[in-house]
């Protein structure tokens, strides 16, 4: 925090109580999202507060699958979105999908 900044980053669909990320985008996509909230919801924040988010993908091919949960989460007026290829020459990215982002808290919260 900074102020009444928040500064995301290195969010992945890792599950910390199991210890694993699977091979599945949807799924990793899925974990990454529900990680941001939980550490909005810490913070006293939730999506409304999200502004802008930043997705890093290994593979740029699988786009579709991570907007179709993207959309579920964000089914109006999502925060602004810029997609990103990770490291494109490696072949073994894992995670598959990481986030990073930027929440404010107004200043009547």
């Amino acid at each position: 925090m900074a102020g009444n900044t928040m500064y995301l980053s290195g969010f992945s669909g890792f599950v910390p109580p199991l210890g694993y990320i699977t091979d599945d985008i949807q799924t990793q996509t899925h974990f990454a999202l529900r990680n941001i909230l939980d550490c909005l919801q810490a913070a006293g924040m939730g999506w409304g507060n999200l502004v802008s988010i930043n997705a890093y993908l290994g593979n740029l091919d699988q786009i579709h699958q991570v907007m179709e949960v993207y959309r579920r989460y964000f089914p109006k007026d999502p925060p602004a979105l810029t997609i990103m290829q990770q490291s494109p020459d490696n072949p073994d990215n894992r995670p598959l999908i990481q986030f990073s982002g930027i929440a404010v808290r107004s200043s009547t919260e």
